[in-house]
């Protein structure tokens, strides 16, 4: 049984108040009594246990050292190594201190004793909370604002797939979202993005790039008992190293880098990516554009009915217990069937996967809307 939504936020704003002390410790006694010598008598302890020849130097260094790590315990990265280092320096520096000049601290040889309760509280904190992990990392990567781009041009392939293959690849509580009750989808998705930035941003700091996206269609029943359609990520490729990076930090989509390009010949176009070995080429107009051979769907406008734009995206922290919603808004959304005259998509091939439909939009206004997250709780 997992804790009540209620309970977990409490846990949750605890951890943040012991993060920031965490942090503040760290930064005082790094940034202003050392590096600013504010507080000399630091200065007196390190002389005193290392000699005053280089005692600045060595106090300021410590502080750097310091400061790096409240940045890191800011951050929240790798919490289990920040704590283990945290434990250890703080006590092996109190026992030296403890040991050879305890007239120098404020407390005297009680100054101990606050370390050890500040490594306690550093350990319960890490090791104990089911609310782990927080800190700016966390925080980034719940999308915490809106986003907002334009795509020259979405092509979107969605292929059937078995059921059980999707419900494998779906992380609990989301189910796959089917037609007819058997057939469960997967989705490839080309796009040529323009102007991806935060909304507060001007649009010369957007950026430009080409996203190949996976995802599985699947649908999640909120905390309001309201049923959500929308697409699970499996993998996420950009040709932008910078975009790779920033994947990375901002989503929990694990980015990796691929080359894309389209080109057109003779009314044809071409996507190729030579990492990805994969090649897709389709028609978009001309004589009429029938649903592709063994298609579940019985017409283009169901086919476009069911694998339209879906608004939502879901990404699940079981560690967290919690789902993350991100929803997407967009304007002049018409999308138009394509024919594909052939594919190679290595990535299909762990699936049992048949060509369903391929839809095309252009010149799209699209944002999302900052991440919302949900607490997962188990009946």
């Amino acid at each position: 049984m997992s804790m009540r939504p209620e309970h977990h936020l409490s846990f949750k704003r605890l951890k943040w108040m012991i993060l920031i002390l965490l942090f503040l410790v760290w930064f005082i006694n790094g940034f202003l009594f050392k590096l600013l010598d504010l507080v000399p008598r630091h200065t007196e302890i390190v002389a005193h246990i290392l000699g005053k020849e280089h005692a600045n130097l060595i106090t300021k260094l410590i502080g750097t050292g310091e400061v790096l790590i409240s940045i890191w315990v800011l951050i929240g990265i790798y919490g289990r190594l920040s704590a283990l280092m945290q434990i250890v320096l703080i006590l092996t520096m109190n026992i030296i201190e403890f040991i050879v000049v305890p007239d120098l601290l404020i407390f005297g040889k009680f100054n101990l004793l606050f370390a050890i309760g500040l490594s306690v509280i550093i350990y319960w904190n890490e090791y104990h909370f089911k609310t782990k992990p927080i800190g700016l990392w966390a925080f980034f990567k719940s999308q915490p604002f809106a986003v907002r781009a334009h795509f020259d041009f979405s092509l979107v392939l969605t292929f059937s797939i078995p059921k059980d293959q999707a419900i494998k690849r779906l992380p609990a509580p989301l189910l796959p979202d089917t037609f007819d009750e058997k057939h469960a989808f997967l989705a490839i998705a080309i796009v040529k993005c323009n102007g991806l930035r935060p909304v507060f941003f001007p649009a010369f700091l957007g950026q430009d790039f080409y996203l190949t996206g996976y995802r599985i269609f699947s649908k999640y029943i909120n905390i309001n008992n309201k049923r959500l359609r929308g697409l699970y990520i499996l993998q996420s490729q950009t040709d932008k190293e910078l975009m790779k990076y920033l994947g990375k930090i901002f989503t929990r989509y694990q980015y990796r880098t691929s080359d894309v390009s389209l080109e057109y010949k003779n009314n044809i176009g071409y996507i190729r990516s030579e990492l990805s070995d994969m090649e897709i080429i389709f028609r978009e107009k001309g004589e009429e554009i029938v649903l592709p051979d063994g298609s579940v769907f019985p017409s283009w406008k169901e086919a476009r009915r069911f694998a339209g734009p879906l608004p939502f995206t879901f990404s699940v922290d079981q560690l967290k217990n919690e789902i993350l919603i991100i929803e997407g808004v967009r304007e002049n959304w018409n999308p138009e069937p394509v024919e594909i005259l052939n594919y190679k998509i290595p990535y299909l091939h762990g699936f049992d996967a048949q060509l369903a439909s391929a839809f095309m939009v252009k010149n799209v206004p699209y944002s999302w809307k900052k991440g919302k997250i949900e607490q997962l709780v188990e009946v």
